[in-house]
Formats: structure tokens, C-alpha cells, sequence
């Protein structure tokens, strides 16, 4: 994958990650975090199914494919320090070409908080060309 394509890759899913992001609606954040509340840290998997779905279309809309499951199952991904306290959850996948080439490392960082529940942002969105 070229460098502008890949370019092409993180810009285009970053702004489908983002508009769904805007299109969660307060009572939709205010029940997530009502089932934080109740089911603790699982609850962040509402939001990130929504993310997820939006992820698989935008890739398969660019003619692209994961070479495994996508997301990954959770013990396969890493959290890091985010900013203002926050954590970012790392998943990872590889894409393929439709000649079944690898030609990307797709990362996405769910940003969110362990002490109450929060998405502050859509998640972010790294491209590394293969």
C-alpha cells in the first residue's frame, strides 16, 4: 500500500469513526454509563461494537480485508496511558488487498477511564503502510 493510499486509509476511517462518535446521543452515553455503573468496565463494549461495525464497513468499502479477526479478542490487545488520567485500549489487525497481499497495520485507540465512565473522543486511528 502506497503511502497515500495509506494516508487515504487512516483520513477515511477516521472521519466515519467520528461522525458515529457525534451520532451517539446523550441518553445513549447516559445508558452506557448506567450499565457502567451496574456491569463495571464491560459496558465500554457498546460503544466499542458501535466502532467496530463502523470499522469493518469502512475497510470493506475500500476493497480491503483483515487477514484475522477483527477486533482481536481482548487478551491480545495492550492499554496505555492516555491523556488526562485516561487509558487508551489498543486493538490491531492486519489488512489485505484483494489479491490477498498484506499491505497494512491498521491500530486503533479506544480512549476511556477506569474511574468513571467516559469516551472522550471517537477512537484514534494509526496506519502503517507494510
Amino acid at each position: 500500500m502506497s503511502e497515500p493510499i495509506a494516508a487515504r486509509l487512516a483520513g477515511t476511517l477516521q472521519d466515519a469513526l467520528n461522525r458515529a462518535y457525534e451520532a451517539i446521543t446523550p441518553d445513549e452515553w447516559e445508558a452506557m454509563a448506567v450499565l457502567r455503573d451496574r456491569a463495571g468496565d464491560s459496558a465500554y463494549g457498546q460503544a466499542g461494537s458501535i466502532f467496530d461495525r463502523v470499522t469493518r464497513y469502512t475497510i470493506r468499502s475500500l476493497k480491503l480485508r483483515f487477514e484475522q479477526r477483527f477486533p482481536p479478542p481482548f487478551e491480545q490487545t495492550r492499554e496505555t496511558p492516555g491523556p488526562d488520567g485516561g487509558r487508551v485500549r489498543w486493538y490491531e489487525g492486519v489488512l489485505m488487498d484483494a489479491d490477498g497481499r498484506r499491505v497494512a497495520r491498521l491500530k486503533l485507540g479506544y480512549h476511556h477511564r477506569h474511574d468513571r465512565f467516559e469516551v472522550p473522543r471517537a477512537p484514534e486511528v494509526v496506519v502503517e503502510s507494510l
